[in-house]
């Protein structure tokens, strides 16, 4: 049984479609079913256990763009400090 998930807008809103889509991600993952999204567009894609790799580029592109729209940073700078 596949699971089929509609309307998603995976360029405009990368926060709302990783959050729609982790629990799913995470089934498929531990060995669950197919995934199927249809987006806005009607553009459809299915992953399965022989594509699961593409399904984890989208996770993490969704990912790296929700963190950049959001202004989270990822990488930090070692602050200086002063030495007297």
């Amino acid at each position: 049984m596949a699971v089929v998930l509609t309307g998603l807008d995976l360029i405009n809103e990368p926060c709302a479609a990783y959050a729609a889509l982790y629990p799913q991600w995470v089934n498929f993952k531990a060995g669950g079913q197919i995934v199927e999204i249809e987006d806005k567009n009607g553009r459809r894609t299915k992953w399965s256990s022989a594509n699961s790799g593409g399904f984890d580029d989208v996770m993490r592109d969704l990912q790296k763009r929700c963190n950049a729209k959001s202004g989270r940073r990822r990488r930090y700078a070692v602050a200086a400090s002063s030495r007297t």
